[in-house]
């Protein structure tokens, strides 16, 4: 109802939706997939203590998360290239810049789903 709310006629979002949505975004993704990295790892372990594989569904959840991650910085980076171009008028900034927020909103639920993994794990978190 309000385009110019999320439009390049407010300046944060004008100077955001650009190199500024792809620095934040890199920034989450790598600390994520250091996170996640670091899950796998633990998760190895801990199958290697326990003498069987237990951890499958896990595993397929991080993984997919990590591969979320960087599929949406994928389009993060198109709809950077993409937005000069096609967003001419006052309702398409107001839809690039949306789903800019979208992306960083999703991305951000990412993180917090790998962090809470991660602490979900035990010091000595033996199998089931």
């Amino acid at each position: 109802c309000a385009p110019s709310v999320l439009g390049d006629t407010n300046s944060f979002m004008r100077g955001f939706v650009g190199h500024e949505l792809i620095a934040v975004l890199s920034v989450v993704v790598s600390i994520t997939l250091a996170s996640a990295s670091q899950m796998h790892l633990t998760f190895n372990r801990m199958e290697r203590d326990a003498g069987r594989t237990f951890l499958h569904r896990s595993r397929q959840g991080v993984k997919a998360a990590c591969y979320a991650l960087i599929w949406l910085l994928i389009a993060a980076i198109v709809l950077v290239v993409v937005k000069p171009v096609a967003a001419t008028e006052l309702w398409s900034q107001s839809l690039f810049n949306g789903a800019a927020l979208v992306l960083i909103l999703w991305n951000i639920l990412i993180l917090i789903s790998i962090t809470q993994g991660v602490f979900r794990i035990g010091p000595e978190a033996p199998g089931p």
